[in-house]
């Protein structure tokens, strides 16, 4: 019989409908892996959607809302998320990431996420960090023993298969090794993630035009009868979608703009949101926009320009590193331009 954990604490996140495609590189404590193409989706009548992950919203070890950890064979833990320990380092956006042991037993250790909360579109990506170190053959560099795959249900979750079975397409960090089939692993003889990554390694699949209604992703780690290793780490989880939209015709209306030392806003252009918090008594600020059409994004907090990052997916975290009371003005800009967004203001209590 499986066992279960569902995750009880939660923060719900939405999808966000942007206005350009392209899908940022994120600083993480490893060197950035080769770009990657993204897809390619035609403004105005075919806007891309996203949903992101990152495991930050909780406080270990509960999971994100709907995500749920089973152990088909093998006793605990359970996948969980985790600031600390190995393998290392504990995340690729702080403070937390998904995790998972790896065994001297044989195991099935599964992460299926919440149902994906986007709407049928085309031309879908998956994107996701991840470091593992898993028990692999020291002699031969295509052979391991306990490892990690990807697979994709899109039946709610009733059954799952591998993520390339389903028609998907690795794009940039596939599979690399074979697992062992002589020692008792659950996916013996599959292609699967196994030995060491060396930190965070970036996995891109194209789904292509797969038609994805109530679909949902497993990370699943499996473990042999003999030798272990420190783990597997999933984080920064992204699906980006193109969605066909209703096309208006525009009627071009002349609106003249003054000229002004420094950028303000547009109103109706690009649309901001913001949220502060503290993580571990600093302050920090997630800003969250739509509307705009550029391919970069100014940031300013209290009138200084403080970043200019990629449009999309549309938001950024600002780590202000304050303790105690603060006040914040927020606005985006499209970079080097006047169109600027609705002004937001962000407060910290003591």
């Amino acid at each position: 019989m499986n066992t279960k954990i569902v995750a009880t604490r939660f923060t719900i996140v939405p999808a966000v409908l942007l206005c350009a495609m392209a899908i940022p590189a994120q600083a993480t404590p490893t060197p950035t892996p080769t770009p990657v193409p993204t897809p390619s989706c035609s403004p105005p009548c075919i806007l891309p959607a996203g949903w992101t992950e990152n495991f930050d919203d909780v406080t270990p070890p509960a999971l994100p809302p709907d995500w749920l950890a089973t152990n088909a064979l093998g006793p605990p833990p359970f996948w969980l998320t985790s600031n600390s320990g190995v393998p290392s380092p504990p995340a690729d956006t702080l403070p937390n990431a998904a995790l998972i042991d790896d065994p001297t037993v044989v195991s099935d250790k599964r992460l299926d996420s919440r149902q994906v909360p986007l709407p049928p579109g085309f031309s879908t990506q998956l994107t996701f960090r991840h470091n593992f170190n898993l028990e692999a053959s020291d002699t031969d560099p295509n052979l391991g023993f306990d490892g990690g795959v990807l697979e994709i249900s899109t039946d709610g979750g009733n059954t799952f298969q591998d993520i390339i079975a389903a028609g998907g397409l690795f794009v940039v960090g596939g599979y690399n090794r074979t697992i062992s089939t002589d020692r008792g692993s659950p996916i013996g003889g599959r292609q699967a993630w196994s030995g060491n990554s060396d930190g965070f390694i970036t996995t891109v699949v194209d789904l292509g035009n797969l038609v994805l209604t109530d679909w949902r992703l497993r990370w699943r780690m499996a473990s042999d009868n003999s030798g272990s290793g420190e783990g597997w780490r999933v984080d920064t989880v992204r699906v980006v979608s193109c969605l066909p939209v209703p096309c208006e015709t525009p009627t071009p209306t002349p609106i003249p703009t003054p000229p002004s030392p420094t950028p303000t806003a547009t109103p109706g252009l690009t649309t901001l949101s913001a949220r502060g918090y503290k993580v571990q008594g600093q302050q920090t600020a997630d800003l969250s926009w739509n509307g705009a059409t550029s391919n970069n994004i100014d940031i300013y907090r209290n009138g200084v320009l403080i970043a200019t990052v990629p449009n999309i997916p549309g938001f950024y975290t600002d780590h202000i590193g304050a303790r105690g009371k603060g006040s914040y003005t927020y606005k985006v800009c499209e970079a080097g331009t006047q169109n600027c967004s609705n002004q937001v203001t962000v407060m910290f209590g003591p």
